[in-house]
């Protein structure tokens, strides 16, 4: 079940909070300048429910509940339950330090850290059922004094280490192990996730729809990572010819120079035109559509019009040739200012465009992918631990 708390509950202070957590929770690396971040969104949950671009490693989601069932525990003052949770969580980052060196949270910033593990791992402890209320964090904390004498965590949760907070590290027992992966395979039906996490199969490709297992997988989720797939693709061609326009115009409109950059988006633009054209089948938008509606999400119109658009533009022209079309760029300068406005749309303002982080890059969406690749992988030790 989804959180029952609506925005309109929260105050100003809380709401600025969770949008800031929101942005974090978005795929790191992968700008949204085009508006497409809806439909990425869409397809990173039915993907990887629960995974966000900010995970690191899979024992994470098993801290948390210790934590809060020590602090539960306790004899603390209630309405100190955020600043209490705040240090144990700061404690358990120089904990973790003194043996691990990879994927603590928190490394750099320790006791100004502004988003706790706790924080970030709070949507896997709702989806995967670890959580059992199917509530937001500050709601837990709110009505902690209630809580604190009721079960909020799933009553086959591993027992706390005896060490635990004191000493640490991010290895899975397999009784841990399989506890995850139990929750998530309940809890997750029909997503990749899901499928992965009872396969420990090789996960090394750079994509989910790359996974050998992936063709042994259910017609149902096949169709769903290869739906993925395809847009993931178009997305790529539309960021690319957003970064060529603004590389060309900061050197033809503004003189701001950068050697080989302009170059570097058009010759990226030439290798996904051979990929899109290799593709047996155009491009279904009617099945996109038709799974966004499926799964409920709730896509803008001027979102499907512009992808629309886009699309239908593309095999009209052929794809090697988007880079320089006349309607394919008016699209995307068009889609940009109705996004941000003329005062913020780069193409539009010398300032913004002076602003653009330049170097150069090509990376397809992979819905967190990168994320749940790290997670399972950690899922798969823990379950060949004896």
């Amino acid at each position: 079940m989804r959180p029952t708390l609506t925005w309109l509950d929260l105050t100003a202070n809380d709401r600025n909070k969770v949008q800031q957590l929101l942005d974090m929770f978005k795929e790191q690396g992968t700008l949204d300048d085009m508006g497409v971040g809806t439909i990425r969104d869409v397809f990173s949950y039915q993907l990887f429910p629960g995974v966000t671009s900010v995970m690191t490693r899979m024992r994470y989601a098993l801290f948390i509940p210790w934590t809060y069932k020590l602090l539960e525990a306790s004899l603390i003052d209630v309405k100190r339950i955020t600043e209490i949770d705040r240090q144990r969580e700061v404690k358990l980052i120089n904990t973790l330090l003194k043996t691990q060196k990879q994927g603590v949270i928190g490394t750099r910033s320790r006791e100004k850290l502004h988003l706790l593990p706790s924080s970030i791992y709070w949507s896997c402890l709702q989806y995967w059922g670890i959580f059992v209320h199917s509530q937001h964090q500050y709601w837990y904390h709110a009505n902690f004094h209630q809580l604190r004498h009721e079960k909020n965590w799933h009553p086959k949760l591993p027992e706390i280490p005896p060490e635990f907070p004191n000493s640490a590290d991010f290895e899975l027992s397999n009784r841990e192990a399989s506890f995850i992966q139990e929750q998530i395979e309940l809890n997750c039906p029909g997503t990749l996730l899901a499928y992965l996490a009872t396969r420990t199969t090789d996960l090394s490709d750079d994509y989910c729809w790359d996974v050998p297992d992936v063709q042994f997988a259910p017609k149902a989720l096949k169709f769903k990572v290869e739906l993925a797939r395809r847009f993931s693709l178009i997305a790529e061609g539309i960021n690319l010819v957003y970064y060529l326009m603004l590389a060309q115009t900061r050197e033809e409109k503004y003189q701001l120079t950068q050697d080989g950059l302009i170059e570097s988006y058009e010759t990226a633009i030439g290798e996904w035109a051979q990929e899109e054209t290799a593709e047996a089948d155009r491009f279904d938008l009617d099945d996109l559509w038709g799974y966004l509606d499926h799964v409920n999400s709730r896509v803008k119109t001027p979102t499907k019009e512009f992808i629309r658009q886009w699309v239908s533009r593309m095999y009209e022209i052929k794809p090697e040739r988007i880079g320089t079309d006349t309607t394919i760029r008016d699209l995307v300068r068009n889609r940009e200012k109705q996004l941000k406005g003329s005062k913020l749309a780069r193409l539009t303002n010398v300032d913004r465009l002076r602003d653009w982080d330049s170097r150069y890059r090509k990376r397809r969406l992979d819905f967190n992918w990168y994320r749940a690749k790290g997670l399972l992988q950690d899922l798969y030790q823990g379950l060949g631990a004896c």
